[in-house]
């Protein structure tokens, strides 16, 4: 992996006529050495972290090749991905050059002629030039602008002029830390609509769909502006995020990095859409097996939608966490239900911690409230904290309980409210642990083109269209159906 700790790069580039020729084959030696790596099972984090500040050497060397006297005056930071240090075999190459003063015609010449070269060398460059007043103002008018600053690491250059451009769109100085918790959450809201508010379709999107990598990113974004924190880690230490919480986002992430990583290679080009035609594929690359029940694909597919679902819940979790700490008021909005819950500024929580541990039955309960009193909004952070935590006591002997059969078929006969608290339990690992044969289905897919989601979001459907069929509006579009199921009712 020694591109460039050698003088052997440095001598070559001062002889050369063509340095887009050498700068070529040094980027093919390095995609090649991470192929290699890959193929070699090296960890996603190290391989992500080493491939990105390989890149950094290869853009800073060529940086100063074109601007030799000028570092004073300019400034290159890598942002997006880059900036967060998550290059992978087809990311783009985003960008920021910062200049204090207009630059002259000669330098803009310049510019244009080293992202050419970028370009030439066959990197998928992104780029912006401004200074930093027109970050400052850019980043007021669009959050995705500041978002991109926040995460923008320094390059090369002018390392000044990069801490005041990072000074001048802090928290302090613009989108203050509510008015861009709001604004994030809108924008993901809409992202997730975008794939049907669902992680578990047949061509899931790593990156963008509901569960994907933008939510974790999320979560990092968020806790970046809001709290200071750099890192997944740092959240442990201000106890926002719980140790285990911590290890299972860095699996998560992990996982999805070796699959994204693999789904670029397998491709040649960048590509964020696990399609039908690249699972199979993938799964042998990931040295997955048919199995006696399961197919190879589908084991790799599997985990998949298990290890974005619980991207999806610490996301939530994190988001309810933040929302939590700016209703100040609404912590003096107390409503007692019963002796066991209450609601908070509209949510659902235990009224001590021991609720779970002392009263099994309350991890039933809870949904049965949650149908029964509609402006409920959901339930509150560290409530399903704890809820999770409590899951190991629905055995045999908890099913088997009169009181939880009750309790369940309670929340079957409820008028309204089914659907979404059944997808509530199922994304809590309630419904799994009470049936378990519901358990060996979640996230369990068929490889083929006519099941376009998981066999339990399958399950869901179903479990609403029987839903419609007992309620009066519909009855009309299948009497027959309306009947049978009032019956069973």
């Amino acid at each position: 992996m020694k591109f460039f700790e050698d003088i052997r790069f440095s001598e070559k580039l001062a002889q050369s006529n063509t340095p887009v020729i050498l700068f070529s084959e040094t980027l093919k030696s390095i995609r090649e050495w991470l192929a290699e790596a890959y193929a070699d099972n090296m960890p996603s984090a190290q391989l992500v972290k080493a491939y990105t500040h390989l890149m950094d050497e290869l853009i800073t060397r060529a940086w100063r090749y074109h601007f030799p006297e000028l570092t004073d005056e300019l400034t290159i930071a890598a942002v997006g991905g880059y900036g967060r240090e998550e290059l992978h075999y087809g990311s783009d190459i985003d960008l920021l050059i910062l200049f204090e003063r207009k630059p002259q015609d000669a330098t803009r010449e310049q510019l244009e002629i080293f992202i050419r070269f970028l370009w030439d060398i066959h990197l998928e460059v992104g780029h912006s030039v401004r200074s930093v007043r027109e970050c400052v103002r850019e980043a007021r008018k669009d959050v995705s602008v500041i978002t991109n600053l926040m995460e923008a690491r320094f390059l090369d250059g002018s390392a000044m002029l990069f801490e005041s451009m990072m000074e001048q769109t802090s928290p302090v100085k613009i989108w203050p830390p509510e008015k861009f918790f709001e604004a994030k959450l809108e924008e993901q809201k809409a992202r997730h609509r975008r794939y049907d508010d669902t992680p578990y379709k047949l061509e899931p999107n790593i990156k963008e769909s509901p569960g994907g990598l933008r939510d974790l990113h999320m979560i990092l974004w968020l806790s970046r502006r809001l709290t200071g924190a750099a890192d997944l880690k740092q959240l442990v230490s201000q106890n926002i995020l719980r140790l285990e919480e911590y290890r299972q986002l860095v699996r998560s992430r992990n996982f999805l990095w070796k699959v994204r990583n693999g789904l670029h290679l397998l491709v040649g080009r960048s590509e964020d859409r696990l399609l039908f035609d690249y699972q199979r594929a993938l799964a042998k690359q990931l040295h997955y097996r048919d199995s006696e029940d399961r197919l190879a694909v589908e084991q790799f597919m599997r985990r998949y939608y298990r290890t974005v679902r619980q991207i999806s819940l610490l996301n939530e979790i994190l988001i309810q966490s933040f929302q939590e700490k700016f209703d100040e008021a609404s912590k003096q909005r107390l409503v007692n239900i019963n002796p066991r819950f209450r609601t908070r500024g509209g949510y659902l929580e235990t009224t001590d911690s021991e609720v779970f541990s002392n009263y099994p039955s309350a991890l039933l309960e809870i949904f049965l409230l949650w149908q029964q009193h509609p402006r409920i909004k959901g339930i509150r952070a560290d409530t399903i904290r704890e809820l999770r935590r409590n899951l190991h006591r629905i055995n045999h002997l908890f099913r088997r309980d009169p009181v939880n059969q009750h309790l369940f078929l309670e929340i079957l006969r409820q008028p309204a409210g089914l659907t979404n608290v059944y997808r509530q339990m199922n994304r809590y690992g309630v419904l799994g642990a009470f049936i378990p044969a519901y358990d060996r289905i979640s996230g369990q897919m068929q490889h083929d083109l006519f099941h376009i989601y998981t066999v339990d979001e399958h399950t869901m459907f179903v479990v609403r269209n029987l839903r419609r069929l007992n309620l009066a509006k519909y009855r009309h579009e299948f009497p027959l159906a309306s009947e049978l199921m009032a019956e069973v009712i």
